[in-house]
């Protein structure tokens, strides 16, 4: 079957991508041995959203947004997402991935792009641009996240107000854990949508604040590292490694 192309902006901190949606559905490929090629883009996103990720199927067609993504795939080979699970864990599964996709999401956007990893994560993120635009296409790309806070909410609170909401979520994530090794039971899409942002977190060495919180859960550390272990051993963070033609 002809591998599906995942376009997804550069790698970061040793993961595939500097998006955790565009690590959650390459994951997720990876768990449930859907094939795929990684397109990096090396320019401005050509999905409709202007945003990572965005896939082409085989015979053409383009889907943008993870969730719509996986939906779509799940569906079309024939994939249960929850298959085994009650009403009650798959309730559970929803809250914790809004959780990680909508609040810790946010937090880990603010401790990159405003707080003290800017300047690592400008240096990362822009080495591909020419050298004597560089800063300002940095300072403009900021300006545009700091605007994109600001509307979202967060933006408009204080830093400490941040941290602590960026504190309760790790702790809800760490006790909803606890001593299992997946969040449900079993490995789901929910290991996938949680270790986004998770393993940017805890890869991150851009000298932020988010990592020290994480490194108080072990269970959460210990979480990244089975996820990485298990689906990205090969050491390939750019490629689909279920379809042969990669290697």
């Amino acid at each position: 079957m002809p591998a599906l192309t995942v376009h997804g902006i550069s790698p970061v901190f040793g993961l595939c991508s500097a998006s955790p949606f565009v690590v959650k559905l390459c994951t997720w490929l990876r768990m449930v041995e859907i094939p795929y090629h990684y397109d990096l883009l090396h320019g401005l996103p050509k999905s409709k959203t202007g945003k990572v990720p965005y896939v082409t199927l085989p015979d053409g067609r383009t889907l943008e947004d993870s969730q719509v993504i996986l939906a779509t795939l799940a569906a079309e080979h024939g994939i249960d997402p929850w298959a085994g699970l009650s009403a009650g864990e798959r309730a559970r599964g929803h809250a914790l991935r809004r959780l990680a996709e909508d609040s810790l999401y946010w937090a880990l956007v603010w401790d990159r792009w405003i707080d003290a990893g800017w300047p690592v994560v400008k240096e990362q993120y822009f080495r591909g641009v020419p050298a004597p635009v560089r800063p300002l296409v940095a300072a403009y790309a900021q300006r545009g996240v700091r605007t994109m806070l600001h509307g979202q909410g967060l933006g408009r609170r204080p830093r400490a107000d941040l941290l602590d909401q960026a504190r309760q979520d790790l702790q809800c994530l760490a006790d909803s854990l606890g001593a299992q090794d997946w969040l449900l039971g079993v490995p789901t899409l929910v290991d996938a949508a949680v270790y986004g942002p998770l393993a940017q977190i805890h890869g991150g060495t851009y000298g932020g604040d988010l990592r020290p919180l994480l490194e108080q859960h072990d269970n959460l550390v210990a979480f990244v590292d089975r996820v990485r272990d298990r689906w990205w051993a090969d050491g390939k963070p750019h490629r689909g490694t279920a379809d042969p033609r990669q290697d």
